[in-house]
């Protein structure tokens, strides 16, 4: 359904190994840091696990398709399970709508703009929808 092209996944695995060094902190840092705020530190420890997840190349692998950024990971493993299904893609302004159908089950997935956490990235492949338009 949708296929990567222009890809240079050691480039990319580096510029993000390289952004989690730089955005991430170990936990025993933040406990330390914001030890006397009990809400700030839950606050903190959260925006770093969603870092941590965000720039691990085990779970996500960022993929331009028009102008937006998505987890092309999470978006393929999501496919697989939708093979029997009739599914629409449809692109908006800031996220990527994705209907299913199958007899009577039906759902939609919506897959938000990541680019706010890979603008710097120079190496992000991009990806085509398979009914032959580019986006």
């Amino acid at each position: 359904m949708i296929t990567l092209s222009n890809v240079k996944m050691d480039l990319l695995k580096e510029e993000m190994r390289t952004a989690k060094v730089i955005k991430t902190f170990s936990k025993s840092v933040i406990g330390k840091r914001y030890k006397n705020d009990p809400t700030r530190l839950e606050r903190e420890m959260k925006r770093n696990d969603l870092l941590n997840h965000m720039y691990s190349v085990s779970k996500t692998i960022p993929v331009k398709i028009g102008g937006l950024i998505i987890n092309y990971k999470f978006l393929s493993s999501y496919l697989k399970k939708l093979k029997n299904h009739t599914v629409e893609i449809e692109m908006g302004e800031s996220r990527i709508l994705i209907s299913y159908e199958k007899h009577r089950s039906k759902g939609q997935l919506v897959l938000e703009d990541l680019s706010f956490y890979f603008r710097d990235f120079k190496h992000i492949p991009s990806a085509v929808i398979d009914d032959g338009s580019e986006t």
